[in-house]
């Protein structure tokens, strides 16, 4: 077979529309079945959202409120918003929808789910049937329900988790009182589209808007905040004459508090239907095109094609391509355009792929500047290689289905031993490496190579839920250019194993919660049978049931003693569990605390290959009450910024000369008073040698006095007037006591949010930061300073002594997460002689910023672009260093000159990410 390049050949394309499917067709077609239950989902009507079980609380295996891949997906609605599930499907947890917007985090985690059936895949709204969803978001309805929308999340949210019928009815009437609607209405769970209810249907995309404007201040209390506020909007005349018009989306924000503030008003940015039509009209058209790198749609006003009454400059469509499994195109890409032409153009293709994606995208503006989303609209280029695709072997395909059909699978019982060669399933020229997917949460696969060349499939794991017939396995195979799937079907997965009974773990819980927790008072004791709360009849006979009770399994103690087992994150609580089932809460709580917690879980044949064992169950202890019986204030402990030395990495200036410090900042709790050391020159190498045994005002030619703080739930809260400016600004402690590895011994620090708003000569400004409080000089000076490394001859390839390395933090979903980031610097003599032509480099700097952990696409979205703040260095690009693993090159094309080197690169979300900095020392 011969493989030609793309760039070299002289290639056919076709360009279709790209809607989720290629023909733009439904993807849930179908007449629904007989018996079939009918599920809607809509704020307009949701074309290609997942509708899915959200699992059980009682496990905490799974995201509450949002898709991830440990729930059970039953599939995608059609373009009237619609999916029929089979009659007797089990909800065992939620039923929820998800919207899926192209490059997602959820499109992301589909695709590593089963490509064959995601990828492509987004979610329409058919309120804007010729664009992507601009969010992702996600909604639930009550047990029972059969729509699915922002009307119903409201209930939802309000009942609560395992509602009563009681609590069920109170949602419903305070949601009803909400909207304005009488107590006993039922509208929120019909569809108000087909109804024609415009006032509804408008409360609707309001309330998606303002969710995901929201993000985690979306709370139950917030939601009917919302909702009245949404309520006053669509009753307001002034807005009668908008209610039917699909792009008036006002927002309305809400604070951590669930204080509404001023409504955002907000056109929705759209994708023009007329030049949409005749953009698909074109990429549909017989016209071919003979080379990839260029693409010309003509007498398109593609001016038009975005339209934003609120925003009057003129649109540029940002231009993007990718494979269809979502990777980025790795070319250097160029959009031109005029008044009836669009031209893409591309060089340097590096990945061969048979199909792309073209998305072109622009951002939604508010009234107020505000930036509201991005829209995007797709279509597909085809691209004819020469290089056919693999072949599928039908008698290899008919073995292997013989085979993954005759699985007996149970949930929470490991697979053991399966395994058959699947590297004949097809045929090709090239060598093939073969993926394996599956729509069943919990299995896992390997792949191992024979010695003549072949693979192996091994399949591992343990499937988490009980399934009928009919789930998947897909195994894929891919030449480098063109990648097949094959789907095969599993019998039903059996309910085995140790699974949880929802009613009594609901039981249990509410007798914990009534357990009394005070300060420095010794619990009366508790023991409570927990047998029940496991269901074991399908593992009698197999082995002993043995019970845990403790947290998730943590590293050991310094001398090796387990820190889980025994013990609940209320420091004095501990909890046991006999062999008979009777859990035991003992002890003497030593802090004040909200939500407390433990684990219980349940197994057989332990530590073996054969074990059984059910998920863990989180159980909430009461609140931890003062002894004096006052009111519960959160404890000041390991997350109290107070009374210690916290060192900061801090990017500024010193006589008027910019760069990385080391500055030291005190929160001192006797007067209530915020310090900060006074910055020198030496500053920019060494942190200021400081007495801890002594108070900064103790030390005043050491610190200054910044501002006065409060402290109120662990958010530090202080202002400062100087009479040229005025702020406010609020430090909430996120997480403490990190250790990584470094050259430096581990180093334990606090990672802070900060969020100011202010008033300066320029006016009024807002800002975000997240970044590292460390409780030591070490972990900044082993960053800031470094000095450069010297290396000639044909030493040039040895990694230098600066090799430096630090971990950087990002928020998700409110929880810390880190990646590593290492840099050096070098200078460069040396000069191979050996052959005509070489090089020499004398005199000529070379640095590097490596990122770990995260791709160059992932680390693009997130940071904007690095840079060396000082004297002729040059970005030379992103290289992808394998999956997770990202190099930027910087280089000089003359010597250096003595002095300071800043490597920086800023988030595009100072609230979310954290800067990472480094800097380096010329002498």
């Amino acid at each position: 077979m011969k493989k030609v390049s793309l760039l070299a050949a002289s290639v056919a394309l076709a360009l279709v529309g790209c809607g989720g499917s290629d023909g733009g067709s439904d993807t849930n077609t179908g007449t629904p079945s007989a018996g079939g239950i009918v599920i809607t989902g809509f704020d307009g009507y949701f074309k290609n959202a997942v509708v899915f079980d959200d699992m059980p609380v009682a496990t905490r295996t799974s995201t509450v409120g949002k898709l991830d891949s440990n729930d059970t997906i039953f599939g995608l609605t059609d373009g009237n918003g619609k999916i029929t599930l089979p009659k007797n499907t089990e909800i065992k947890g939620t039923l929820s929808l998800q919207t899926i917007t192209p490059n997602g985090d959820v499109q992301k985690m589909l695709i590593a789910r089963d490509p064959s059936k995601f990828a492509g895949i987004y979610t329409i709204d058919m309120d804007h049937p010729t664009q992507a969803m601009a969010h992702e978001v996600s909604f639930r309805t009550l047990s029972g329900e059969k729509i699915i929308s922002p009307l119903t999340d409201l209930v939802a949210a309000k009942a609560g988790t395992n509602p009563t019928p009681a609590q069920i009815k109170q949602a419903k009437k305070e949601v009803n009182t909400a909207l304005g609607l009488d107590e006993e209405n039922t509208d929120v769970f019909s569809d108000v589209i087909a109804a024609g209810d415009h006032a509804l249907h408008k409360t609707a995309q309001i309330l998606t808007e303002s969710k995901v404007e929201a993000g985690n201040n979306y709370t139950p209390t917030a939601a009917i905040a919302i909702a009245e506020k949404a309520t006053e909007i669509v009753k307001d005349p002034e807005n009668a004459d908008k209610l039917d018009q699909p792009n008036f989306k006002p927002t309305i924000p809400v604070d951590n508090t669930g204080t509404v503030g001023e409504v955002i008003i907000n056109n929705k940015l759209v994708v023009s239907k007329t030049i949409y039509d005749n953009l698909i009209k074109q990429v549909n058209s017989a016209d071919k095109f003979t080379d990839v790198t260029e693409i010309s749609l003509i007498d398109l006003p593609i001016a038009e094609l975005f339209v934003d009454a609120d925003n009057k400059n003129e649109i540029i469509p940002e231009v993007k391509i990718s494979t269809v499994n979502g990777s980025d195109v790795t070319a250097e890409f160029n959009i031109t355009k005029t008044a009836t032409e669009l031209t893409i153009s591309a060089k340097n293709i590096t990945t061969v792929r048979d199909t792309y994606i073209v998305t072109l995208s622009s951002t939604d503006i508010a009234v107020n500047d505000k930036n509201m989303g991005v829209v995007s609209t797709t279509f597909k280029i085809k691209v004819d290689l020469e290089n056919s695709a693999p072949t599928l072997n039908l008698q290899v395909k008919n073995t292997l289905q013989e085979w993954l059909g005759s699985l007996e699978l149970q949930q929470n019982v490991a697979v053991f031993d399966e395994k058959m060669r699947i590297s004949d399933l097809f045929e090709d020229e090239d060598k093939l490496t073969y993926s394996v997917y599956s729509s069943v949460a919990g299995l896992e696969f390997a792949l191992a190579p024979f010695n003549d060349g072949g693979t192996e499939l091994e399949i591992l794991g343990k499937p988490n839920h009980a399934y009928p017939a009919g789930e998947t396995i897909t195994i894929s195979a891919t030449d480098g250019i063109n990648t097949v799937y094959e789907e095969f079907t599993l019998a039903a997965i059996a309910e085995a194993g140790i699974t949880i009974n929802e009613i009594k773990y609901v039981a249990l819980q509410e007798k914990i919660t009534d357990i009394t927790l005070k300060k420095g008072t010794p619990i009366i004791e508790a023991q409570l049978n927990i047998t029940e709360l496991f269901n074991t009849e399908s593992v009698n006979g197999l082995g002993a049931i043995e019970y845990y009770a403790g947290l998730e399994d943590k590293a050991p103690g310094p001398n090796g003693e387990n820190l889980h087992e025994g013990f609940t994150t209320v420091d004095g609580v501990n909890v046991n569990v006999d062999t008979n089932g009777t859990l035991t809460i003992y002890g003497e709580p030593n802090e004040i605390i909200k939500g407390g917690y433990f684990y219980l879980m349940a197994g057989v044949n332990g530590d073996t290959s054969d074990e059984i064992s059910s998920k863990m169950v989180k159980i909430t202890l009461s609140d931890v009450q003062p002894a004096d019986g006052g009111e519960i204030i959160p404890p000041e402990t390991s997350l109290n910024l107070q009374d210690k030395y916290l060192y900061k990495i801090e990017s500024g200036n010193f006589n008027g000369v910019s760069g990385l410090f080391c500055d030291i900042r005190y929160y001192d709790s006797s007067n209530k008073k915020f310090y900060m050391n006074i910055r020198t020159e030496i500053n920019k190498e060494l942190c200021t040698v400081v007495n801890t045994t002594l108070s900064p005002s103790n030390q005043p030619e050491l610190f200054e006095e910044v501002a006065e703080y409060t402290l109120q739930n662990g958010i530090f809260t202080f202002s400062y007037n100087d009479g040229s400016e005025q702020f406010t600004t609020t430090h909430s402690p996120l997480q403490f006591d990190i250790g990584y590895d470094s050259q430096v011994s581990p180093f334990s620090h606090y990672v802070v949010r900060a969020n100011e708003v202010g008033i300066d000569n320029d006016g009024e400004y807002e800002s975000a930061e997240l970044y590292s409080l460390y409780l030591g000089a070490e972990a900044v000076e082993e960053v800031i300073a470094v000095k450069t490394t010297h290396q000639s001859g044909n030493d040039h390839t040895t990694e230098p002594s600066n090799f430096r390395n630090q971990m950087i933090h990002y928020t998700d979903n409110n929880e810390v997460s880190e990646f590593k980031v290492e840099a050096q610097m070098r200078s460069l003599d040396f000069c191979d002689g050996t052959l005509e032509g070489s090089m020499c480099e004398q005199g000529l700097a070379d640095a590097d910023l490596i990122i770990k952990d995260m791709s160059c696409s992932e680390f693009q979205k997130a940071y904007n672009t690095p840079y060396v703040n000082g004297e002729y260095f040059i970005n030379e690009g992103y290289i992808e260093n394998g999956i997770n693993k990202c190099g930027i090159d910087f280089y000089s094309e003359s010597a250096i000159t003595s002095g300071f080197y800043t490597f920086r690169a800023s988030p595009k979300n100072e609230n979310t990410h954290e800067e990472i900095n480094f800097s380096f020392k010329k002498d």
